[in-house]
């Protein structure tokens, strides 16, 4: 991978740049199509920017605690942020704190279904830059790609004596950033195919949770960064046979799963209440009086 676009221009910044440039103006475009006012979504869209810059980093450094916070190069490689290792949740959850500040001046819900593909396309191209860096890496595959010496990887892997000298970089492992990312191409292109077709206020952003949660719960079990954490270590010896993993590599339950369980109960939830008291298509700006 390529660390550098250029001789000192780092490609995970580069990356993460076009990502808030594809989500502001996805969803200032989609703003006007669901009747909302396009400059406060616009003003929203940019506090959410730095916003989620800074809770995305936080709660990667607090996850990886251990390795960030325990020696003086770690604590440095913390503040090195533009080498990469954000932690999406992170962001997801800055953007829903912004839009229920901004619920006096624009409808939650419909802003909510304005947001949701546009926050899976900014993040497809965002995770391209993990790929870039070298961060989120996945397990070891034979098949996978080699993550280069300069990858937050490799650099991990140097401090527990895993990674040494001779080796070209750390791999081959599962391309995990690539998976996600074509899984939120394909979760963008889904929530847009069905605009038009939304049946309650909301609609589209519980779809978002449920289809987000479900990806990120599956890509979890390929991902190789210890720091993530879980919640509980479950071993399934001949699940994780089959997935090419150690018989008693645990696959679950990673604290990212455990949050993406919480996000498709919480959307499936959403659906089905609001499917008892919605009936037919709704317009896009959501004026069915029952939403």
């Amino acid at each position: 991978m390529h660390p550098e676009l250029l001789s000192g221009i780092p490609t995970y910044g580069v990356m993460v740049v076009l990502a808030a440039i594809t989500g502001i103006v996805s969803v200032r475009r989609l703003s006007a199509l669901f009747g909302l006012d396009a400059e406060a979504v616009t003003d929203m869209a940019l506090l959410v920017v730095p916003l989620a810059f800074v809770l995305s980093r936080s709660v990667d450094v607090a996850l990886g605690w251990r390795h960030y916070l325990t020696s003086w190069s770690g604590v440095m490689e913390a503040l090195a942020f533009w080498n990469g290792g954000f932690t999406y949740l992170g962001g997801f959850g800055s953007a829903l704190m912004v839009m229920w500040l901004y619920r006096s001046r624009v409808r939650l819900a419909v802003l909510m279904d304005a947001a949701a593909p546009s926050l899976a396309m900014g993040h497809a191209v965002g995770r391209l830059g993990c790929l870039f860096a070298g961060c989120c890496w996945g397990r070891r595959w034979d098949h996978g790609i080699v993550l280069s010496r300069q990858s937050m990887a490799y650099r991990y892997f140097q401090t527990t004596g895993d990674a040494h000298p001779w080796m070209e970089g750390w791999g081959p492992v599962h391309p995990t950033q690539i998976y996600e990312s074509l899984g939120n191409i394909l979760i963008a292109l889904a929530l847009l195919a069905l605009v038009r077709r939304k049946r309650f206020s909301g609609h589209l952003a519980a779809l978002y949770m449920v289809m987000y949660g479900m990806l990120r719960f599956m890509v979890e079990m390929f991902r190789g960064d210890p720091q993530r954490g879980y919640v509980v270590k479950v071993y399934t010896p001949n699940l994780a046979h089959a997935l090419g993993f150690g018989r008693y590599t645990p696959v679950f339950l990673s604290t990212s799963q455990a949050i993406s369980v919480a996000l498709v109960v919480i959307g499936l939830i959403w659906i089905s209440k609001s499917s008892f008291i919605s009936s037919g298509y709704v317009s896009l700006a959501g004026s069915n009086p029952d939403n």
